[in-house]
């Protein structure tokens, strides 16, 4: 017979600065940095103007086993994990202070790879052909709010961040005088690349107008001056929390129409932590059985298949991660997706 049936992707990640650090390179020559719009420029890229439709910055492609392999060794070692991106500004240009209004932006990017090209791009331009996400986009930023809108696209746009000079252990060249940009990302951008294997890559611009920031594009000293992605270990002088589990998948029958998921939160840090939990957006299909507790409690996320909550949307791999949002706040916001609904033949008789 047939099953009308509903398919639930649940992604949780938790939150989790700096002990056992990993640092993930991007792929080799999967990189493209621009700069003043129009000009593809390997080596550099600025940092200005996000999201006007002249946004300049640098886009790259991570190895996703490498990601989910450091931040499963954080996670062993250390309880908790947190990701940060990095950036380095060049050096030749004067080494100028990195302005305090730069806010930078940090973005999971899916579009169409068939006019993708690496090392080619530009704000207007994918390389080879125009950007594009559903049809051909005008730009690169329309192109990324394209992918937001159906949610497999994910903008960071007020994360905490820090310039760092000449940083201690982490120096790709000694004597070779830099700035690096610390971008601590909310870890869901990662979940989100993690999860969405369509996603070309991750991208860093920034809210700055009227100025840049110069910064290393592709292969600067064997990529280590390049974008990159830090994940590091929680903090040792505030709680920090963390869930049991960053991705739980549920296909729902309509006749066991509930289902529940149990998701254990810990304190990674120190202190006391006391956490609550809320659905972003609020959606009909989930409901919390326990949206507040301490470190150690279970939070139960009831799904539910009744049929006036499932519209045939379009389907997500995507429907909530629990994550504080900065890293050791005590809220765990869960994202949500869509959901689908799916017809499936078994092989069961009828009755």
């Amino acid at each position: 017979m047939t099953q009308r049936m509903l398919a639930v992707c649940l992604v949780l990640a938790a939150v989790a600065p700096v002990l056992a650090d990993t640092i993930v390179l991007h792929v080799p020559g999967h990189c493209s940095p621009w700069r003043g719009g129009y000009n593809a420029s390997p080596s550099h890229a600025w940092l200005t103007n996000w999201p006007n439709a002249n946004s300049d910055g640098v886009l790259a492609e991570f190895d996703r086993v490498a990601l989910q392999n450091a931040i499963n060794n954080q996670i062993s070692t250390s309880g908790g994990w947190n990701a940060k991106v990095i950036v380095t500004q060049v050096e030749y240009g004067g080494d100028p202070p990195i302005p305090a209004n730069l806010g930078p932006v940090v973005v999971s990017v899916d579009v169409d790879p068939s006019s993708l090209q690496w090392l080619a791009s530009t704000y207007y331009v994918a390389g080879g052909g125009p950007w594009r996400f559903g049809g051909d986009q005008p730009n690169f930023v329309a192109a990324v709010n394209a992918g937001v809108a159906a949610g497999k696209s994910y903008i960071a746009d007020n994360a905490p961040w820090q310039a760092v000079w000449k940083p201690a252990n982490q120096q790709p060249v000694q004597g070779v005088d830099y700035w690096d940009i610390v971008i601590d990302v909310p870890e869901y951008l990662l979940v989100h690349y993690l999860n969405n294997t369509a996603a070309e890559g991750l991208f860093v611009g920034a809210k700055l107008t009227g100025s840049y920031v110069d910064i290393y594009g592709d292969d600067q000293w064997g990529r280590t001056g390049d974008i990159r992605v830090l994940i590091a270990a929680p903090p040792t002088t505030t709680p920090w929390l963390h869930t049991n589990v960053m991705t739980v998948k549920r296909t729902i029958a309509k006749d066991n129409p509930t289902t529940v998921v149990p998701v254990t939160v810990t304190n990674a840090g120190s202190g006391t932590l006391a956490w609550t939990a809320a659905e972003s957006p609020d959606v009909a299909w989930v409901n919390l059985t326990n949206a507040s507790g301490a470190a150690g409690g279970i939070t139960a996320i009831r799904c539910r298949s009744a049929r006036l909550h499932c519209a045939m949307s379009n389907p997500s791999s995507k429907a909530f991660c629990p994550a504080s949002e900065p890293s050791y706040a005590s809220t765990m916001r869960l994202y949500m997706g869509h959901s689908r609904l799916e017809r499936r033949q078994t092989d069961a008789p009828s009755i």
